[in-house]
């Protein structure tokens, strides 16, 4: 009777005033979660602890697998900013003024992070090569129409919808695929390359298009966009395997004839590998759910606490490239007098401020994830990253935060700085030199955040992706459409001051989610009973 009477006595509430602690407040009827006495929460790895790997492919397999997908979203934001020197060409093309052409820069971008949020849970349920055939074909059809249409500016409109469409998804299941083989312990290294075509697309994209229209016509750029839809549709069909662990597991089971590529189709082994069983497929929604429950997803994803707050610093940050390089053709063409292929290089020293950020600032987050993980005296024998740590018991979040302040501070002065000195038109070497600085730091930020969001929906990455895309694309486009008229109210230098200040804003919220961000994912667990959190390195009592 004493045993059962220790047992029924309410459990002693854990102390949260520590980052570190592994308890969390609950009341009476709520899941408790108590660790034993002296013991300290130990990495554990999904599926079978310590054996199971997470992903069966070797480092220079994943780079091959990711670096692929990344070529394939080059063309979600490649599409978005190719015109973007041609603007004025367009515009005399079409007869119609600058803004009615800015508008179609705007109504991509809309669909751009409507798209995937509609279409999020395709690639979750249905696997990522089918996502990926559907999108290239809708899009590589939109360009060859494009390229051939009379100049009428409503059909531009109309089919630049229709290009965002078939182009916007595409980055979401990039980020997936990197999910689906890449551990959280791994994940700087590869969030660069996930996350390069987003920091190329607004250099190459202008520069590429620059030339094209200068030397070829507008039309080219839109030649040049069907030909690389139709090359990528034909290299990831024949070569890039399905990664979704719904389907395949962790790489070791074939997935059903029509996700195979060519290649598995023609194996002699084959019918070794279809006798597997699949293994550590770590996700949350494993079960055959419906599209309906994958369609609202994304936005279940996005309702919750934590995954609410750092969408909206992840968007707050993301629309620091839509108030740079949307009207810089103007400014540049008006102000220095640049045609439309020099303005296409000015736009060439973003891309080497993105490819540093890449390299630097995914080095940084991994770093800094296994500083954590030694403070905490978690086991690191895993040194090649083949299982995943449960973040169940693990500050993920002031892991990756701790990065984002560098390149977040280096985005405030430098957006202050652009401002002012093109105010009083500075040498066009010093424009170069902030424009650099300024890629650096979007990227960078924006990188870190969005390894963050991918961390925090292991099992849902696809969806998690489309509601960061939407939000992202929100502010970017009510960016694109304000910051001419904002130019215009206040000048140069007040309006990039004016963003500057809403960029400092950010770090508050970036503070809080670091602070409060895994007590709001344990309650998360409490509340829905997650029998996730069963893998914790400690007793766990549920009442």
């Amino acid at each position: 009777m004493d045993n059962e009477r220790e047992t029924e006595a309410p459990a002693e509430r854990p102390d949260m005033s520590n980052e570190y602690s592994t308890g969390t407040t609950a009341t009476e009827k709520r899941p408790v979660y108590t660790l034993a006495p002296e013991s300290k929460p130990e990495a554990t790895c999904t599926g079978s602890i310590g054996q199971t790997p997470y992903s069966i492919y070797m480092s220079r397999q994943k780079r091959l697998i990711v670096l692929a997908a990344a070529a394939g979203a080059l063309v979600s934001p490649l599409t978005a900013n190719i015109y973007l020197p041609a603007v004025h060409t367009l515009a005399e093309e079409f007869q119609v003024s600058a803004t009615k052409i800015n508008l179609t820069v705007t109504i991509y971008m809309v669909f751009q992070g409507l798209t995937p949020f509609l279409v999020a849970g395709l690639s979750d349920r249905a696997g990522r090569r089918p996502t990926f055939v559907i999108c290239f074909i809708l899009y590589t059809i939109t360009n060859l129409t494009l390229s051939l249409t009379p100049k009428d500016y409503s059909a531009l409109l109309v089919l630049r919808a229709l290009q965002s469409a078939g182009a916007a998804t595409m980055q979401n299941v990039n980020q997936a695929i990197m999910a689906d083989i890449v551990t959280s312990g791994e994940r700087g290294q590869y969030v660069g390359f996930s996350m390069s075509p987003a920091a190329l697309g607004p250099s190459l994209g202008p520069l590429i298009g620059g030339m094209l229209a200068y030397y070829h016509g507008w039309r080219s750029i839109f030649w040049f966009l069907t030909v690389y839809g139709g090359l990528a549709l034909v290299l990831l069909g024949l070569f890039l395997p399905e990664t979704c662990r719904r389907l395949a597991g962790n790489g070791s089971v074939l997935p059903p004839k029509i996700y195979q590529t060519p290649w598995q189709l023609i194996k002699a082994d084959r019918s070794d590998l279809e006798k597997k069983q699949p293994q550590n497929n770590h996700t949350n929604n494993d079960e055959d759910v419906s599209f309906r429950k994958a369609l609202v997803q994304p936005l279940k994803i996005a309702l919750q606490k934590e995954n609410a707050i750092l969408l909206l610093a992840s968007g707050l940050t993301y629309s620091g490239v839509s108030a740079t390089t949307t009207p810089l053709s103007a400014i540049l063409a008006n102000t220095y007098g640049l045609d439309t292929h020099k303005i296409g290089l000015i736009f060439l020293p973003i891309f080497g401020g993105s490819i540093l950020a890449i390299g630097a600032i995914g080095w940084l987050m991994d770093r800094n994830y296994h500083r954590h993980a030694k403070r905490l005296e978690l086991d690191l024998s895993d040194k090649h990253n083949k299982t995943q740590m449960d973040l169940a018991t693990f500050p993920i979040e002031r892991a990756r935060v701790e990065v984002v302040f560098l390149p977040l501070s280096l985005c405030i002065v430098a957006m202050v700085l652009w401002g002012w000195l093109l105010e009083i038109q500075a040498p066009l070497a010093v424009v170069c030199v902030l424009i650099f600085l300024l890629g650096f730091a979007i990227v960078g930020a924006n990188n870190v955040l969005s390894g963050l969001i991918i961390d925090l929906n292991p099992g849902n990455a696809g969806s998690a992706a489309s509601a960061n895309t939407l939000i992202k694309f929100a502010f970017g486009a009510v960016v694109s459409a304000v910051i001419q008229p904002l130019i215009l109210a206040l000048g140069l230098g007040w309006a990039y001051t004016f963003l500057a200040g809403i960029y400092l804003l950010i770090c508050p919220i970036l503070v809080l989610i670091a602070i409060r961000g895994r007590r709001w994912r344990l309650h998360e667990k409490v509340t829905a009973k997650d029998p996730a959190t069963e893998s914790w390195g400690g007793k766990i009592a549920i009442s």
